[in-house]
């Protein structure tokens, strides 16, 4: 009886040893699975972001390819009517025109693989591609997240507005030059003092509490 209950003994502690042992191995396929998960939602994020503004486009050129043929139309007409027709539908183009090139907000996810904390990487933008002059730039709190913040290396980037929410970060390294109208820096940005230059503002120093 003794004997076999020292086998089963000796059988339990192998089994443990052997689960213990195994352990390692299924927790990193388990963390790979988990990247390669993330890694497809993200191709799937920016495929859809860009059939989306792709459609977007499409959509806007035909509108505007019609405008100018209506107005091609209505410019070969003497009718006092068909004046006031073209004229507002001038009016029209322009406000399309003013409206694709209005102001977009763009936040910073960050975390792509081989390019985590690299500002001029689409991939780690919210739509999709690289912040431009019309954009509202914000960098949240990705603590939680990809806890990945950007770095402009030595680019010169300008953006219509940037925000930086508490906890957050934004690195510009010394050849690196961010030209923006408006600032809110609620966490940390190291380097702003120097290299972030306020639109028809020679001093910008006052605009950053949190630079380092």
């Amino acid at each position: 009886m003794a004997s076999k209950h020292l086998l089963t003994g000796t059988g339990i502690l192998l089994g443990v040893n052997t689960l213990s042992a195994q352990a390692p191995a299924a927790l990193h396929s388990l963390k790979m699975q988990e990247t390669e998960i993330i890694n497809t939602v993200q191709v799937l994020e920016q495929h859809a972001m860009t059939g989306v503004i792709a459609v977007a486009v499409l959509t806007g050129l035909a509108w505007i390819g019609c405008l100018c043929h209506a107005c091609l139309q209505l410019n070969k007409s003497q009718n006092p009517a068909h004046a006031r027709a073209k004229n507002m539908l001038l009016f029209v183009f322009v406000l399309i025109v003013t409206s694709a090139s209005a102001q977009k907000d763009n936040t910073w996810r960050g975390g792509a693989p081989g390019h985590e904390t690299e500002w001029s990487y689409s991939k780690n933008w919210s739509n999709g591609r690289v912040p431009n002059e019309f954009d509202r730039v914000l960098i949240p709190d990705v603590s939680s997240s990809t806890n990945d913040y950007p770095v402009i290396k030595a680019e010169k980037i300008e953006v219509s507005s940037l925000r930086v929410q508490e906890g957050a970060m934004l690195t510009l390294l010394p050849n690196a030059c961010l030209l923006v109208e408006e600032v809110d820096i609620q966490g940390v940005c190291q380097g702003c003092e120097r290299r972030i230059l306020l639109e028809g503002n020679a001093d910008a120093a006052a605009n950053f509490p949190n630079r380092e």
